[in-house]
């Protein structure tokens, strides 16, 4: 965002270090949204509710632009130095795919490997909800069933696409990390909630994350 200018700048510095061409995307201020909007959207705060919209701004903007493959970061990503291989290593790599995460989530069990990509990192799939939208690879095929099926919910946009076989997405991750973050404070929106109110929204989305996987998760993995 405009006035994250540090992140900006400490982003613009890792790529340029790398050698890497890159374009910054404005993303949706959580703090002009008309949140009367998204009142069906509860517990999701502005900030959240503004990520949503940023990533699926992009997905919008790659089937616009028939764009066969495209990397996606935020603007706290940091890449590591083989990110550049390996990133060619998967739009190379044969086994087909939608979106290849960049960065693993906490708490995520393995299912299994499903190709190497470089001599360090793999391919690979998980048994549960899939990780964080900090930067990932995706496919023109994958933002068209995304935006045609995948609309604001009451969960985060890393909560909600990880239900990959709502949207019949191949959805896979790299490991280890090419990515992580940079621990910099969002700007996406003002004035932070009270402690007791984040603690009540996240208790919410997280009530709302075990009726997907309860009544919702896929009993068979190929």
């Amino acid at each position: 965002m405009t006035r994250a200018k540090e992140r900006r700048a400490d982003f613009a510095a890792r790529m340029n270090e790398l050698g890497l061409g890159y374009e910054i995307v404005e993303a949706v201020d959580g703090r002009t949204l008309d949140m009367s909007k998204y009142a069906a959207n509860a517990p999701l705060t502005a900030s959240q509710i503004g990520c949503y919209l940023s990533h699926y701004k992009l997905w919008q903007r790659i089937i616009a632009e028939k764009i066969e493959c495209a990397v996606i970061l935020e603007d706290d990503a940091y890449c590591h130095d083989n990110f550049a291989e390996t990133v060619l290593g998967i739009t190379a790599c044969r086994w087909q795919w939608d979106v290849v995460l960049l960065k693993r989530g906490k708490r995520i069990r393995l299912h299994r490997i499903v190709s190497p990509i470089t001599k360090e990192c793999k391919m690979v799939q998980f048994k549960n909800h899939s990780g964080p939208a900090t930067g990932y690879c995706i496919t023109y095929t994958a933002a068209k069933k995304l935006v045609n099926n995948i609309k604001i919910t009451n969960l985060p946009v890393d909560a909600a696409w990880g239900h990959y076989w709502k949207w019949s997405g191949k959805f896979y991750c790299i490991l280890p990390n090419i990515v992580k973050e940079t621990g910099a404070p969002t700007q996406l929106q003002g004035t932070a909630p009270s402690l007791s109110k984040r603690r009540w929204r996240r208790l919410k989305i997280h009530i709302y994350l075990w009726i997907y996987y309860i009544l919702l998760r896929p009993k068979k993995w190929d």
